[in-house]
């Protein structure tokens, strides 16, 4: 179940990694004062069974990236910056194809906040 590999998905943001904090969820987390990080949201959304030879399960699901940074500029840098590190990527058995913003562009948060969505779909491939 991708679901299940959540911890993957985490281990490899918290080894490979470095330019903010990271927010995972479930995890009490502190935000930072310089009011830059990102949070991650695994979100699994169908289950296909497909057989080839001894039959592979493919499962997808959704990586969300929220991107946290002090202007609407920076976080869309920033944004820039994660689908630059993980598009395109394998953890484990998890295929991370090329993000996409929500399409409601840089949201003005509380003290000078801004946040950027962004969605990568995950493929699960396993037998």
């Amino acid at each position: 179940m991708l679901f299940s590999h959540n911890g993957e998905i985490n281990k490899y943001f918290n080894d490979n990694w470095m330019d903010t904090p990271i927010q995972y969820e479930g995890i009490r987390f502190d935000t930072p004062t310089d009011g830059k990080w990102i949070s991650l949201q695994v979100h699994p959304y169908g289950r296909e069974e497909q057989t080839f030879g001894k039959g592979v399960r493919k499962e997808k699901g959704l990586l969300k990236v929220f991107v946290y940074e002090t202007s609407a500029t920076l976080a869309y840098e920033l944004a820039s910056q994660v689908d630059t590190f993980i598009a395109e990527t394998f953890i484990s058995k998890i295929f991370i194809d090329v993000g996409s913003p929500d399409g409601q562009g840089a949201e003005a948060l509380k003290d000078g906040i801004f946040e950027v969505l962004l969605n990568f779909e995950m493929t699960l491939i396993e037998k």
